[in-house]
């Protein structure tokens, strides 16, 4: 299943430094389950990364349910750093997206 997104350069921008600023390699000892969600994110940053090189005021695309529920996994540790509010409020919009569409 694919998750559609329409949003402006400012929010792919605020998504892409989000994960990026937060990114933790797993260690060797992991499991299954968080070399998942480090796989599912690998995606998901390469999309973001590929759609940022094209610059243009907005983007079109779609990620896989897997790399979208993944961030919402990776969002739960994450909530732990500050944010401005503004990027926050980008954040959960993307957040609350994926959440709709994959329910």
């Amino acid at each position: 299943m694919k998750i559609q997104f329409k949003i402006s350069r400012t929010q792919l921008m605020v998504w892409l430094a989000f994960l990026e600023s937060r990114w933790i390699e797993p260690s060797n000892t992991d499991g299954p389950y968080s070399r998942l969600v480090y796989h599912a994110l690998s995606d998901l940053l390469h999309k973001l990364k590929i759609q940022a090189v094209v610059a243009s005021p907005n983007y079109r695309f779609s990620i896989s349910s897997v790399s979208g529920l993944a961030f919402m996994v990776f969002c739960e540790y994450a909530k732990n750093y500050l944010m401005d509010p503004s990027d926050e409020a980008i954040i959960n919009g993307i957040i609350g997206t994926i959440d709709k569409k994959t329910k």
